[in-house]
């Protein structure tokens, strides 16, 4: 049992990455995701589409 258990485990494990992003950034990205996720989409957008939108619009001089 234990050992489906460690498997299920390492199977749904995530890798996550480090970004770090200048201040100014933040603010106008969050600005962005606000105005993408408003209510003319019908739905909340997922959070793992509003990150794909937010490093999609990442740039050398943000990071």
């Amino acid at each position: 049992m234990s050992q489906k258990v460690n498997k299920s485990k390492k199977q749904s494990a995530t890798n996550w990455e480090t970004i770090r992003v200048c201040s100014d950034f933040t603010e106008a990205a969050t600005a962005k995701l606000d105005a993408i996720n408003d209510k003319d989409t019908g739905r909340k957008i997922r959070m793992d589409e509003m990150l794909t939108v937010a490093l999609g619009k990442l740039t050398t001089e943000d990071v």
